[in-house]
């Protein structure tokens, strides 16, 4: 019987110089991240482990000092919709929403919205976090997301009950067969309920979901049903509003803030072959097969699009694949197993 999926990435085998940019490119599918001075001269450092437990990961980071950023423009672009539970076991986060900031010291729990805008500075630090869909803990504990940003203190016992128990899900999971996801899933879910049956309360309006946009809550799903048909010629922006039963201005609304929905469709279907051109199981493939994959229909058009967006030519782009640095750093899996599954339970999530 197999076990629950497992996976980790750690820089501890990079060169000094290329540890931090491993890091930033494992850690892209959820945040912009910069690098800040640190006064001990000591290389940077990072070491994720995470678990795949049914619909929802739990992972546990130790890091150096460093800023992580999701602006708005890309929360409309990468269109996640999914939460996240976290526990700093060491150092602190400084958590900037607006015109608002919080402290977050260990112990305490804070609430992640990965559709809102937010700034981080996390210090030095060891952390545990639980990711799930919205839907999934909405269902537990509804208008969770108005706690973004807004830590529960260590000293309420809901907290410390499912610290405990995510930090016995973490030490155990890797010997437990994979048919406990479910029912491991549900307890922990509960958990999370009583945790919060014992928040103070938060005035309506501070971070209330009820204020996001209808166009910006189309976003996921726009952006998801744009993915699942890139390779399809007749994907168009008629096709796209006729889908989601929206007026083509509408839908020119929705998308204005990210260049327009052509310039979102061209944009992710480079990404997607450059996806494809880094990773070593497409290597068989002719780039012209890449791009026809993804849904273009003229090479040189691509060759120059390609050029434009990532100042180099296709080949060049494989020629460079950082499939290597990121093997090494995974332990010779592929590449952050944990970014597909940050997809999947996004996909889940919708």
């Amino acid at each position: 019987m197999s076990s629950l999926p497992f996976s980790q990435f750690s820089t501890a085998s990079l060169p000094r110089k290329d540890r931090f940019d491993a890091w930033r490119e494992s850690i892209e599918v959820l945040f912009d991240v910069e690098e800040l001075p640190r006064r001990d001269g000591n290389p940077f450092h990072a070491e994720l482990q995470t678990h795949r437990i049914g619909e929802m990961l739990v992972a546990r980071l130790d890091s150096e000092t460093a800023r992580y950023i999701r602006p708005r423009e890309r929360i409309i672009q990468d269109g996640m919709d999914i939460l996240m539970i976290q526990f700093f076991l060491e150092g602190e986060v400084l958590f900037r929403t607006g015109k608002e900031s919080n402290r977050g010291k260990p112990g305490d729990l804070i609430v992640f919205d990965f559709a809102r805008p937010l700034d981080n500075i996390n210090t030095r630090f060891r952390h545990l976090s639980l990711l799930a869909p919205r839907d999934r803990l909405e269902a537990h504990v509804p208008g969770i997301a108005r706690y973004h940003g807004r830590p529960l203190p260590r000293d309420l016992p809901g907290v410390n009950i499912l610290r405990e128990h995510l930090l016995t899900l973490h030490n155990s999971a890797s010997g437990l067969p994979e048919n406990l996801a479910a029912p491991l899933s549900d307890a922990t879910f509960s958990l999370v309920a009583a945790a919060f049956s014992q928040a103070p309360g938060i005035s309506r309006g501070l971070g209330d979901p009820t204020s996001v946009s209808a166009g910006i809550c189309l976003i996921p799903r726009i952006r998801r049903h744009i993915l699942d048909n890139l390779g399809r010629n007749d994907l168009s922006p008629l096709a796209i509003a006729q889908h989601f039963g929206i007026s083509k201005a509408q839908l020119y609304r929705v998308m204005e803030p990210v260049g327009g929905v052509a310039a979102f469709i061209r944009h992710q279907r480079l990404r997607a072959c450059r996806r494809d051109l880094h990773n070593s199981a497409f290597r068989h493939l002719r780039i012209a097969e890449i791009a026809y994959k993804h849904g273009f229909t003229n090479i040189a058009s691509f060759n120059r699009q390609f050029r434009q967006e990532f100042g180099c030519a296709p080949g060049d782009a494989r020629a460079t694949a950082p499939d290597e640095m990121l093997e090494s750093a995974t332990n010779g899996k592929s590449q952050a197993e944990y970014q597909d599954w940050i997809r999947l339970i996004n996909a889940v999530g919708g």
